[in-house]
Order: structure tokens, then sequence, then C-alpha cells
């Protein structure tokens, strides 16, 4: 619960780096039963890149090119790093000959050094591995040996946000 008055409860539901999402639902002051319900999109303000660099935190992303390969980073910024790639603007030696068509999966944690290890893990998976990765979102069965999946938290990819029509 994020806030409650007599007649009105908010819940937080969802943050990405755009916005965050609240569910209002505005209460009857006798019976207590619910009127109504709205979900409410609050947009997060731009960082600077000092703040984003305060924030510390890093992310791992999984991209598929149009070849159907699999592109693993790590990021402070995922918007401006899909805007790279798939503007082919300073993103990876991969994606310059392997042309990004959508993001898969995005994954969140505290430092530099988690999101590295997750990402060369993800990268010594097999193809196979990595689709059953994107399908299931399996992280702990896949690699529960080799990090601390706890450590990492999976943002939900909205389909608005899969393919960057840039360019």
């Amino acid at each position: 619960m994020f806030f409650q008055t007599s007649n009105m409860k908010a819940s937080f539901l969802l943050k990405s780096e755009k916005f965050s999402v609240f569910r209002l639902v505005l209460v009857s002051f006798g019976t207590g039963t619910e009127l109504a319900i709205m979900d409410t999109l609050v947009p997060v303000p731009k960082l600077t890149k000092k703040q984003q660099k305060e924030r510390f935190m890093y992310y791992t992303y999984m991209l598929r090119c149009e070849d159907n390969s699999i592109y693993t980073g790590i990021t402070t910024n995922v918007e401006h790093r899909m805007k790279e790639h798939f503007t082919k603007q300073n993103g990876a030696k991969y994606t310059y000959t392997h042309t990004a068509k959508r993001l898969e999966m995005v994954w969140e944690t505290e430092d530099r050094a988690l999101a590295s290890k997750l990402e060369y893990r993800i990268k010594q998976l097999t193809k196979a591995k990595k689709e059953e990765l994107i399908r299931k979102n399996n992280l702990e069965e896949l690699l529960k040996e080799n990090i601390e999946c706890e450590k990492y938290k999976r943002l939900v990819v909205l389909e608005e946000e899969l393919k960057y029509p840039y360019g």
C-alpha cells in the first residue's frame, strides 16, 4: 500500500526507466465498497549524467537481432543504450553487423560487478539455454550455481518498449 485516506487507496505497481504505475482505488465512505479503480502512469524525471552515476543501478539486458541471434550487454541507462544499438551509433560492434530488432530481457542490480558477472554467465550459455531463459524467465534454475540470483531483479519490458523505431 502506497497511501490510504478515508475514501482512496493507492498502490505502487511497477517502475521503469520512463514511468511508475500506481493503482488508485476510490472507496465508498459508508460501506467501504470499491467504486472505481484506475491505473495511473507517473512520468519519471530525466536524470542528468551525474544523477545517473549517483544512482548506482546497473542493468544487464538481452537483445534479439534480425538474424535471430541474441546479444547480451550491460548499461546504466537502458533507454539511451537501446537508442545506440537501434541507430547503430556507439552501439556494440556486434549490433553493427547484426541489426538489433527487439529488447527481450532486462535485469537490474546494484553495481557494475554484479551486472558484468550476469552478462558473462549469460554469454556462456548455449543459444538454446538463452532462448529458454527468455521464454521461461528461469534465471535461478539456469545460473544458481554461478551467481547469487537474489541480487538481480528482472524488470518488466512493455510491448511498446520492445521495438525501437529509431533511425
